[in-house]
């Protein structure tokens, strides 16, 4: 089994409630991961709290278009502007 590594998201447009989603600040970075339902539908997980001892604890889901709509991939948390 391979080690999955800490995928990372900016926020490039605040979504201020919008699709479920609020407390994300423009400019900031956020973890998340991508998920399925049961039907098979891939959805995203964006964890608003990047401390390890509370991540998995709470988290929002979004659609990929949704998500694509609100963040961007980025590869490290240093990448924050």
């Amino acid at each position: 089994m391979t080690k999955e590594y800490p995928k990372y998201c900016r926020c490039v447009y605040e979504p201020r409630g919008d699709h479920g989603l609020e407390g994300y600040n423009l400019g900031d970075v956020y973890r998340y991961e991508t998920k399925r339902d049961n039907d098979g539908t891939e959805y995203v997980r964006v964890y608003p709290q990047d401390d390890p001892f509370e991540l998995g604890k709470y988290y929002e889901t979004c659609s990929v278009s949704n998500f694509n709509k609100y963040f961007e991939k980025v590869q490290h948390k240093e990448e924050e502007s």
